[in-house]
C-alpha cells in the first residue's frame, strides 16, 4: 500500500443522515486501499454529526459551523494530504474501482492535471427507495476515455458542465493551481472551479460510468436563487478568458448565443413557477436578446408581465 499514490477523499456533509452512511461505505468499499476520507460536517442540525463520529479512525473528522459547501470544500482541501484528491457529495455512491481506475489513468497520462468518469443519474423508485442498477457493479469501458469530452475542454464547458463534482480526481499541484472553492457562489461554485480548471490543464473522462448521482427534489440545484449563478460564472469566465480553450479550439458563436437563452430561459420559467414575475421577466427578456426568433421566451415574458400588473392590482 506504502507505494501507491495517497488518495484523499473530500465529503462535505449537511443535513445528510438519511444517505451518508451509503456514501461513506461505498468510499471504504474502494479496491484501491490508500486512501483517507476527509469528512467535513459543516454545521449540520440533524444526526450527521453522530453518524460520521461512529466511523472512529477509519476516517478524518473535521467539525465546523456551516460556510456551505465551498468553504466546507476548502477545509477538506487544506487538510488533505495526498497526491491525488477527489470529491465526493455525501448522498452519491462510488463504484468500487472508482479511484483504482482513475489513479492507474493519471499515472500514465502525466500531462492530464485531472480526470473525470461517467455517472447514472440515480432516481428513487415510487416507494422511495433508490436500487443500485445492475450495470453499476460490472463498468464496462475500464480505462477507455470519451474523446469528445477530453482535452482542453474549455470551449465545451462553456457549452455545458460536463464535469459532474463526485466524478472528479485531481492531481494535488493542479488543485494548488487552482486555488479553492468560490464561497461567494451558494451555486455554481463547482462550474466555476472546472471553468478555472481547463486553462490551466488538460482534462479526460473516461467513459465509465463510476458515480451514483442522486437526484434529490430538496437539492439546492433545484431551489430558486434570486442571483442566477450558473449565468454569471459563465459571463465571468468568458470576459477574462474569452471563448477558446488554451489550444485554439472554440465553440460556434451561434451554440453559445443558443445556451445562453436557454439558460436565462430555464431561470426564469423557474422563477415565474415560483412566483416572482419580476426575476422571470428580466430573464425572459435575457433570452430573447439571444435569439429573438425563439418564440417561448416571448410568451413567457408577455405571461411574466401580465402577472406582475394583476399582483400590482392585488388580484392574484
Amino acid at each position: 500500500m506504502n507505494n501507491t499514490p495517497l488518495v484523499s477523499i473530500i465529503v462535505p456533509a449537511y443535513n445528510c443522515e438519511k444517505y451518508v452512511i451509503e456514501t461513506i461505505s461505498s468510499l471504504l468499499g474502494q479496491d484501491y486501499q490508500n486512501i483517507e476520507i476527509i469528512a467535513v460536517n459543516d454545521g449540520s442540525q440533524d444526526g450527521t454529526l453522530g453518524i460520521l463520529k461512529s466511523y472512529g479512525n477509519t476516517i478524518v473528522l473535521i467539525d465546523q459551523s456551516n460556510t456551505g459547501v465551498s468553504g466546507a470544500r476548502n477545509t477538506g482541501i487544506k487538510a488533505a494530504r495526498g497526491d491525488f484528491i477527489s470529491f465526493c457529495d455525501a448522498d452519491d455512491v462510488w463504484a468500487p474501482q472508482k479511484i483504482r481506475e482513475q489513479v492507474n489513468y493519471l499515472e500514465h497520462h502525466p500531462s492530464v492535471g485531472m480526470v473525470y468518469c461517467g455517472w447514472h443519474v440515480w432516481n428513487s423508485g415510487s416507494d422511495g427507495i433508490f436500487e443500485v442498477p445492475k450495470f453499476f457493479k460490472d463498468p464496462q469501458y475500464g480505462q477507455e476515455i470519451d474523446i469528445d469530452n477530453s482535452g482542453w475542454i474549455y470551449h465545451k464547458l462553456l457549452l455545458d458542465c460536463i464535469c459532474l463534482t463526485s466524478t472528479v480526481m485531481l492531481r494535488r499541484d493542479t488543485v494548488t493551481k487552482i486555488g479553492l472553492f468560490n464561497t461567494d457562489l451558494r451555486c455554481g461554485e463547482d462550474y466555476d472551479y472546472w471553468l478555472r480548471g481547463s486553462r490551466i490543464t488538460e482534462i479526460h473522462k473516461l467513459r465509465s460510468k463510476l458515480v451514483l448521482y442522486r437526484s434529490l427534489p430538496e437539492s439546492i440545484t433545484r431551489q430558486p436563487s434570486q442571483i442566477h449563478y450558473e449565468y454569471e460564472v459563465f459571463r465571468s469566465a468568458v470576459a477574462q478568458w474569452g471563448i477558446a480553450s488554451p489550444d485554439g479550439e472554440k465553440s460556434d458563436a451561434s451554440a453559445l448565443k443558443e445556451r445562453l437563452a436557454k439558460m436565462r430561459f430555464d431561470f426564469g420559467y423557474q422563477h415565474l413557477k415560483s412566483g416572482n414575475s419580476g426575476i422571470a421577466a428580466k430573464s425572459f427578456f435575457d433570452s430573447i436578446i439571444q435569439r429573438p426568433f425563439w418564440h417561448l421566451p416571448w410568451v413567457y415574458l408577455v405571461l411574466s408581465l401580465w402577472r406582475r400588473v394583476r399582483c400590482a392590482e392585488g388580484n392574484i
